[in-house]
């Protein structure tokens, strides 16, 4: 019996899993008015001998061109964007992709692009797509088997705003009217936990200092409203850390450091970008729900 279950978890990951996907890098521009976008992703693969691939896009997006090397084909149908490489190798695809995605009606649960209002009447933009998988909001692989080693994010947005994406900021310059920010991973990152969170955000830091002398740098983005009660609130994230790496060893991102930045949804644990929505309070929104009691703040 053990045997026969190894062997479906190996034929489905060889079938799931066709290429390896090394490196994503985005462009990605939102319009709030229409909350509509206007995007673009490099995607780079290896392949070790001739195979195709799909590639599928949301509803609500149109794929407006693809620069491809020789040796690679591609077919739409619908959602699905079929490829094709004809030998061994590493190839660079660029998709160029724009419109509406599918906004999300109860995220984290529905997926989508999630538009709010912060309280001050400012855009607040996230995601959140575990569920549908990444490709309702770009052309993604179907399956959560694959992993990108390392993400690139770059977004253009209005001024007065601030992009959290996952990993550590690499570039970030701003005119009168427009920003334009960078983040980048370090590490593999499955595809759901990809993310943009555009708001008016604070942003603070702090240091977990370990036994062994090296140093986690830990970083929030509260809400510029909800700074206060982010202070206070996450005074619980150190002891938390060192309890579960005393349990389990060292937090595992360490190069990309540790970062929660506020939602308009509960939670989701988008690497390097921890999403946080749980208004503050300890429990689930204030709630024990597990039984146990209202010891600590659960989605944090």
């Amino acid at each position: 019996m053990k045997l026969r279950l190894l062997l479906l978890v190996l034929l489905f990951t060889s079938a799931a899993k066709s290429g390896d996907l090394r490196k994503l890098k985005f462009l990605f521009r939102p319009d709030f008015s229409k909350k509509s976008i206007q995007a673009s992703v490099l995607q780079t693969w290896q392949f070790a001998q001739a195979d195709t691939f799909s590639l599928f896009l949301g509803e609500g997006l149109r794929l407006d061109s693809i620069r491809h090397p020789t040796g690679f084909t591609w077919k739409q149908t619908g959602r699905k964007i079929a490829c094709s490489v004809n030998s061994a190798g590493r190839y660079n695809i660029q998709l160029h992709y724009s419109g509406k995605p599918a906004a999300a009606k109860n995220p984290p649960w529905d997926g989508g692009l999630v538009w709010r209002k912060d309280p001050s009447g400012e855009d607040w933009l996230g995601v959140s797509c575990q569920g549908q998988g990444a490709h309702i909001w770009w052309p993604a692989p179907p399956d959560h088997l694959q992993e990108a080693d390392t993400v690139e994010f770059t977004s253009i947005y209005p001024s007065n705003l601030f992009f959290k994406g996952n990993g550590r900021m690499t570039n970030d310059w701003k005119t009168s009217d427009v920003r334009t920010t960078t983040w980048q991973t370090t590490y593999p990152i499955n595809l759901y936990n990809i993310t943009v969170n555009i708001a008016d955000y604070a942003h603070y830091d702090e240091k977990l200092q370990r036994a062994d002398g090296s140093v986690l740098e830990i970083s929030y983005y509260p809400l510029r409203v909800n700074l206060d009660k982010a202070k206070k609130q996450f005074q619980q994230t150190i002891p938390m850390l060192k309890c579960f790496e005393n349990a389990f060893g060292n937090y595992p991102c360490s190069r990309d450091g540790f970062s929660v930045v506020e939602t308009a949804y509960a939670g989701m644990e988008h690497q390097g970008a921890i999403g946080y929505g749980n208004g503050y309070k300890d429990g689930y929104g204030g709630a024990d729900y597990s039984g146990v009691g209202i010891l600590f703040d659960f989605i944090l």
